[in-house]
């Protein structure tokens, strides 16, 4: 079976989630480990600010 991608120039797999820093701003230590987590997990692919306007 041949493979298909949405994108051809990206043939990677997607790795992520949502992630929310709205309620981390008066907390950059907290910010600065999810980074790090982040990295750690190889995200590659997050949605950000989906709640921001409540902010």
């Amino acid at each position: 079976m041949e493979k298909t991608f949405i994108n051809p120039s990206y043939k990677h797999f997607l790795h992520g989630g949502d992630y929310n820093p709205d309620q981390w701003q008066d907390y950059p230590e907290v910010l600065k480990e999810d980074m790090r987590l982040m990295q750690l997990a190889n995200c590659n692919s997050m949605s950000v600010g989906i709640f921001a306007c409540s902010w």
